[in-house]
């Protein structure tokens, strides 16, 4: 049977397992490249405060609902920061995040969290519990002294 007149592809490969050759009859064959999160992204995430999933890719807030936006209010997602994708799928997350951005710049003012870093010096022994569980990423300690960004 010739496979070039039914239109069909014959995909031949070799299982080095168990080292042999195989065939199998297929309507299409989609070719794929592994990805990994570009360098630097676990640093973006934490910097950010926004969550990785377990490939290390940064998470949306809601993979239907709110497929750009993120847990951090004003930050959006596109492209593949979020985990492989094709081109038109890149296209839509990144259409997305534009508009969104566009939106909020578009507002006469934007109302920030009230929430601001509190800090006595006299109760501070560098015990470095603060730079672990601040949500805002806002303090740290480097060389004894305690820095923090307002």
């Amino acid at each position: 049977d010739d496979l070039s007149q039914t239109g069909e592809l014959l995909i031949r490969g070799e299982d080095v397992i168990d080292d042999r050759i195989f065939e199998n009859r297929a309507d299409i064959a989609v070719l794929a490249i592994g990805i990994e999160p570009a360098e630097g992204t676990e640093q973006l995430s934490q910097l950010l405060n926004i969550s990785q999933g377990p490939y290390g890719f940064l998470l949306e807030k809601h993979l239907k609902i709110k497929p750009s936006e993120t847990s951090v209010s004003g930050v959006f997602l596109a492209g593949v920061i979020q985990g492989p994708k094709d081109i038109p799928n890149s296209i839509a997350h990144a259409e997305s995040a534009a508009a969104k951005a566009i939106a909020l710049m578009s507002k006469d003012f934007v109302e920030l969290d009230p929430h601001v870093v509190v800090f006595n010096p006299a109760e501070c022994d560098l015990c470095r519990l603060c730079e672990h569980i601040c949500i805002y990423n806002a303090l740290e300690i480097k060389n004894d002294k305690l820095n923090i960004w307002i």
